[in-house]
Order: C-alpha cells, then structure tokens, then sequence
C-alpha cells in the first residue's frame, strides 16, 4: 500500500475539519491569580455528549455529564488544569457550558480528544 500523498493528506484533513461544527474557548488557567483566562479567539471542537449512560453506571446529577467528549484540532496545546467552554453546537450559539478535563487528553490522528465532566461556571 503507497502512503498517502500530502495532497491526499491535506483534502482529508480539511473534510476532517469542516465536520467540526462546534466552538469551544478554552480557558486558561492562571497559578498566579488562581483564575481561568478565556482565550480570544473560539477554537473549532466537536461535542460528544453522551448521555445515555450503560447500564449499572452511576454518577451525580449535574456534577458529571457521562461519556461527553470534546475532539480539539491536533494543534491545540491544552494544560492540564485548563478548561473548556463549549458556546456554539451545529454552528448555533448556545448558553455556554463549562467542562473540565476528566482525564488525560489523547492525541489521536483524528485530534486531540478529552473526556469531559462539567463544572459550575
């Protein structure tokens, strides 16, 4: 099997990006004040949320949306206390949700995808 040529590569990641229909601002949080610091700019995501959990899960009301994921373009440098504020699902403004990170980020050839549980803004 040939590898693929950077023209193939690049089609296939525009087509990969354009299905991302959702905006997130990350925030960035800041040791010194102990504050999140919005980016400026809103970064392309897609949103999972899963709510339909299996059977026998258990998790608290409103402290845990179980299963939501986010997957963020693989550019995106994410720290490890920063969060995600998820503000346009299918390219239409919503009320803006606040989720922190649930686990590890995961690099994957799709993006970078973070299980997320939700937080008080």
């Amino acid at each position: 099997m040939r590898p693929f040529s950077s023209g193939e590569t690049d089609r296939m990641q525009a087509s990969y990006d354009s299905g991302m229909q959702d905006a997130c601002i990350l925030l960035r949080w800041q040791p010194s004040t102990k504050t999140y610091l919005a980016d400026a700019d809103a970064t392309p995501c897609r949103f999972r949320d899963a709510t339909a959990s299996p059977a026998g899960t258990v998790f608290l009301a409103g402290a845990t949306t179980p299963g939501a994921r986010v997957v963020l373009p693989q550019s995106v440098a994410l720290g490890k206390n920063d969060r995600i504020r998820l503000t346009t699902r299918w390219q239409r403004a919503i009320e803006p949700i606040d989720y922190q990170q649930a686990g590890a980020p995961e690099p994957t050839a799709l993006g970078l995808i973070v299980d997320l549980r939700k937080v008080a803004p």
